[in-house]
């Protein structure tokens, strides 16, 4: 991939990735990089740091529990729906 077609979304779905087949301690911006053919330095443009990658990351996953999470009139049922689907 040419680094100038990256985006966050293709960065964070790498880095999602490398998280579900190894765990976050292999989650390392060179690893990301790799794994979306472009070079560490590029992944800058789109986040300062591993830090700011993380919290991209914990973005994507907690949006995209809450859009797993059945729709409900009563806040308790809501609540009961959120847990398996941020598991």
């Amino acid at each position: 991939m040419d680094s100038r077609n990256l985006d966050r979304e293709t960065i964070v779905r790498a880095a999602l990735g490398l998280l579900a087949e190894r765990g976050l301690a292999t989650v390392t911006l060179r690893k990301v990089a790799v794994a979306v053919g472009a070079r560490a330095p590029s992944l800058y443009w789109h986040g300062a740091d591993k830090g700011a990658l993380f919290g991209l990351m914990s973005e994507a996953v907690l949006k995209q529990s809450l859009e797993q999470v059945p729709p409900s009139d009563d806040w308790r049922d809501w609540l009961r729906g959120l847990g398996p689907s941020v598991w």
